[in-house]
């Protein structure tokens, strides 16, 4: 595969470093005096609301898809960044000792920043499209398509309130208003179809994804999309993608904890947004499907919907925690431009990032906001405030969209089915446990190698026993949640990198409490519950059991902490101190000893 569409620019590439493509600052819409900025939205009001914006982002995105994969700006290109095909992009070569991986950082404290400019990527090129696309409507229409493309961002799939697939990916269609007026075309949003098909040297054979002629969600055994069960997926973690996001927002106070889950700060540091990020992965790709694979997941169009609602969730992080910017963290993997080993921090590169044409590669300083790329998300109004203005509303922001009643404003009797049934995730309501004011907060916190085995394996958590089939754990109805270990496969099995997650069990307990089953989360009613009834398995991504005796590596324990639910609208919950309790999982495989710490 080559980078550009001429052999001359291939040969600029090779021996230069001027940047054939620089990312720079969306200007349109953007006010510089005041910093006021166009929102991404969530795609689901996007597609229902439909109009200009939205026949310029379909098109555009077509469009983008359809050019020649050679070309450096076509959506194979961009896509192929984030893993395979495992080649330099846009003249930034491999560093010396990194794997034969792709550019993206993971269980890295670069995670949320790298991804921020490879989603302003995608938009630039949607948006450049845009621009002259808008130029080519009917004089009665043009304006109203013109204003449209100048204000034009990128949307984002907001999976922490909704966690289902929105229904417009799930559409092999879509009907739009072109210049030359109403027509129905192929959706660029429910896959992407390869043209012509990956060599071997791009996609190895021994691929999942190599079979398909384009990209899949939780393939049946036609190979088609099934989503359906990317839905009952999604649905079975619901709680807990809603749950671990929430405390990670409202408890994470500095960046690093924050930002992926490779930091071992402290038993609070289990938790960080690369966890709820990978269990959206996993559910949506499913066995075979494209986003299961780091090295291909970027070719599902949905990939961009997901990364963009994790910008969002860091774009929020840090509009609550201004001041917090600790980036020094070790990489034990590297990438293909980081080498293995290296101390990462906030002037770190970016690569394959140019910010100019003249070199310069995107650093975690000039990301550190959202301004820097023209864009901000509907809760982010930071211009015209000062920062604890902006922190105070952006509260708000999060409690009326997440937890609206203060987690304490009714009863959730819904059963675990009922839930599963509703789109929308119900907010955690601890009232049947708070006891003088507080309650406990239960988790079962996961460490393990991240490359313990040769690929990519997931951790089941039930609260009761599951059925002995592996393929059915996903959607088994005691399921709390499931957490990939996903690893790209450019690295080896000797590599060794230690990640951490946080499970949140409080929604499970709670609902153990309104059937009666348990009389309260304190500790001496907990404890032997969660003995009796907490269990863990480990399959691979295929539906294969893994003996847990085939990663020592794995170490589980449970917490508990004390918390002050919310007193306004514009508050949070106050956490306590946290509580190990090593005796729920001492015995049990993979049950941390007293030998390993915490």
């Amino acid at each position: 595969m080559y980078l550009l569409s001429t052999y001359a620019l291939l040969v600029l590439l090779a021996t230069s470093t001027e940047a054939v493509l620089p990312i720079t600052r969306n200007t349109g819409g953007y006010n510089a005096t005041t910093g006021a900025r166009p929102d991404r939205l969530e795609i689901n009001g996007f597609a229902s609301k439909g109009g200009p914006a939205w026949d310029l982002y379909i098109q555009c995105l077509a469009n983008v898809q359809a050019r020649p994969q050679t070309q450096i700006d076509s959506y194979y290109q961009i896509a192929g960044i984030h893993g395979r095909p495992y080649i330099s992009w846009d003249g930034v070569q491999a560093a010396a000792g990194s794997h034969s991986g792709g550019y993206c950082t993971h269980s890295s404290v670069l995670f949320p920043t790298w991804h921020r400019p490879y989603l302003a990527l995608l938009e630039q090129t949607i948006w450049q499209c845009a621009q002259s696309l808008a130029a080519t409507y009917p004089t009665s229409t043009r304006t109203s398509y013109v204003n449209a493309a100048t204000t034009l961002r990128i949307p984002y799939w907001d999976w922490v309130k909704t966690a289902t697939l929105p229904p417009i990916v799930t559409q092999s269609t879509v009907s739009i208003t072109k210049p030359t007026g109403k027509a129905t075309i192929v959706n660029p949003l429910y896959s992407y179809k390869f043209h012509p098909q990956p060599s071997q040297s791009d996609f190895p054979g021994n691929s999942a994804p190599q079979k398909y002629s384009q990209s899949v969600r939780s393939p049946d055994s036609n190979g088609n999309s099934d989503h359906a069960a990317v839905n009952q997926a999604l649905q079975q973690n619901a709680g807990y993608l809603h749950d671990t996001t929430y405390l990670i927002l409202t408890r994470d106070e500095n960046y690093a904890e924050f930002s992926n889950n490779g930091y071992s700060g402290s038993m609070q540091g289990y938790g960080s947004v690369e966890n709820p990020h990978g269990t959206v992965h996993n559910a949506v790709g499913g066995s075979g499907g494209h986003m299961t694979y780091l090295d291909y997941s970027a070719f599902d169009p949905i990939f961009f919907l997901h990364h963009a609602n994790v910008d969002r969730l860091f774009a929020i992080w840090q509009a609550l925690h201004p001041n917090s910017w600790d980036i020094n963290q070790q990489d034990n993997a590297g990438t293909y431009s980081i080498a293995a080993g290296t101390v990462e921090t906030a002037t770190t590169p970016l690569g394959p990032f140019h910010m100019d044409s003249s070199g310069t590669l995107w650093t975690s300083n000039p990301t550190r906001g959202t301004k820097e790329f023209g864009y901000t998300y509907p809760e982010i109004r930071p211009w015209g405030k000062t920062a604890a203005q902006n922190t105070a509303d952006t509260k708000a922001a999060v409690r009326a969209l997440y937890d609206p009643k203060g987690a304490l404003g009714r009863r959730d009797k819904m059963s675990t089915r009922s839930r599963l049934d509703s789109r929308a995730t119900p907010p955690l309501n601890p009232a049947p446990a708070v006891v003088e004011g507080t309650y406990k907060q239960w988790a079962m916190n996961i460490r393990v190698n991240k490359f313990a085995l040769a690929g990519s394996f997931i951790v089941y958590v039930f609260m009761g026993s599951p059925s002995k089939d592996a393929t059915n754990w996903a959607t088994e109805p005691s399921l709390v949640a499931s957490y990939p270990v996903l690893r790209p496969t450019g690295t080896t099995p000797t590599d060794s990198l230690t990640i951490y997650g946080t499970v949140p069990l409080t929604r499970s307990l709670l609902g153990a409490v309104n059937s009666k089953k348990l009389p309260n989360l304190e500790v001496d009613a907990a404890d032997p519950f969660l003995k009796k009834n907490l269990v863990w398995k480990i399959a691979d991504s295929t539906g294969n059991e893994i003996s847990i005796s085939d990663i020592p590596s794995l170490k589980i324990y449970v917490v508990d902490q004390e918390v002050t639910p919310p007193s306004g609208a514009d508050d949070f919950p106050t956490y306590g101190k946290i509580t190990p309790h090593r005796d729920i999982t001492a015995g049990k495989p993979g049950g941390l000893l007293e030998s390993d710490g915490y």
